[in-house]
């Protein structure tokens, strides 16, 4: 099967579809942040979603990530990288690094993170022991070295519950944890995207 890539972008990227249509996709899980938007990369067309809404209002514990990823699946995508804007913990990662993480940590709550929950769906176990392992992983790291991008192959997310930043001794807390990242949407996006 040809993959179909979504991207889900962050606060990082507010202006990523400025002037680009999109298309509603209705979830049995509410409403997505966004509509989708089709975009072209050179030859290669992408499906788009701001996680945070088109107006970046939506704060990272009340966005619906079931709702976004079922909305990506339901418009075609079988692959989706999300771009991050997180904060950096391990003094061997340094601001402005690009980097591409292989596991995480949740210190987040309340926050719904299966589609496994009612009598109505069945249960689902999702093995989750490498988060990003995989093709498109490792596609993302060999295109970097391909670039000469310089990329920081690895490392661990902390995703905290926001919208408020951590406070020092949680960044502290994370660090003795083996964190390298702090983040607040990283989960449970990835669990749902697997």
């Amino acid at each position: 099967m040809r993959e179909r890539y979504a991207i889900i972008v962050g606060s990082g990227f507010p202006t990523f579809t400025d002037g680009v249509d999109g298309e509603r996709v209705t979830t049995p899980y509410g409403e997505p942040s966004a509509p989708v938007r089709r975009m072209s990369f050179g030859p290669c067309e992408v499906l788009v979603l701001p996680r945070h809404g088109d107006d970046h209002t939506l704060p990272p514990h009340v966005i619906n990530y079931r709702a976004n990823a079922f909305a990506l699946r339901s418009a075609g995508a079988n692959a989706i990288v999300a771009l991050n804007t997180v904060g950096v913990v391990s003094k061997v990662r340094t601001p402005g690094s690009l980097a591409v993480p292989d596991q995480l940590l949740d210190y987040t709550w309340g926050r719904e993170h299966t589609y496994s929950d009612s009598g109505d769906v069945p249960l689902a176990h999702v093995d989750f022991t490498r988060p990003y392992e995989g093709a498109l992983r490792r596609s993302l790291v060999e295109a970097a070295k391909a670039a000469s991008v310089d990329l920081v192959d690895g490392g661990c997310i902390g995703v905290f519950q926001g919208p408020r930043l951590e406070s020092a001794a949680e960044i502290e807390r994370a660090r003795r944890d083996g964190c390298d990242m702090a983040g607040m949407t990283a989960l449970p996006e990835a669990g749902l995207a697997r």
